[in-house]
């Protein structure tokens, strides 16, 4: 069930993902499948999702125009293998596609004196190279472990920073693997544009 397929500027990704109630058996699990659209750019800054290269929020199910919901089934139905045509066309009929802003954000620090970031608010990559929940727990573990060793409120700067010293290089690799995951993705986007 999981698949990278690619059709004109888009990328289709799909696996599977538990089910409601955590199955994971053929049948009982859901499948997600991700639409990598280099096209809406304009959409989302319209729409004050994406400034510059902050993001704001996503386009919520429901709320993607219809007109664009209308070209993307077409272009699915005429594009996408089976059965990823239909899963999308039921899909963008029932309003159950958003749409989210994709950006990276390479940190240079994780901590400060006595505040400190993990996860997303640390670094950002793009969901193409997979991974950012990972790279989340891996933080808050390197967190906890430096913020163990602290006896004393005085000690927490010092242990700040041997969490970052600890968690940065790996978050920097990350983002680093992300930047050229996209930059690949969008060179091949460009190159099919007219296919």
């Amino acid at each position: 069930p999981a698949r990278e397929t690619y059709a004109g500027p888009y990328r289709l990704v799909t696996y599977p993902v538990p089910g409601p109630d955590g199955q994971t058996a053929v049948g009982q699990r859901r499948l997600n499948l991700v639409w990598y659209d280099p096209e809406q750019r304009d959409l989302l800054h319209e729409a004050g999702l994406l400034d510059g290269d902050t993001v704001r929020g996503s386009l919520a199910p429901g709320v993607l125009p219809a007109d664009l919901r209308y070209r993307l089934a077409g272009f699915a139905a005429a594009r996408w293998p089976s059965p990823w045509r239909e899963a999308l066309a039921l899909a963008l009929e029932a309003g159950a596609v958003f749409g989210t802003p994709i950006v990276q954000y390479k940190p240079v620090r994780l901590a400060a004196g006595r505040a400190a970031l993990a996860g997303d608010a640390a670094h950002a990559a793009s969901p193409m190279v997979g991974g950012g929940f990972r790279q989340g727990l891996h933080d808050v573990q390197s967190l906890a472990r430096a913020l163990d060793g602290a006896g004393s409120p005085g000690a927490i700067p010092a242990a700040l920073a041997s969490y970052e010293r600890a968690r940065l290089a790996a978050a920097i690799r990350h983002v680093t693997a992300s930047e050229q995951a996209t930059a690949a993705y969008l060179a091949h986007a460009a190159g099919r544009a007219g296919r």
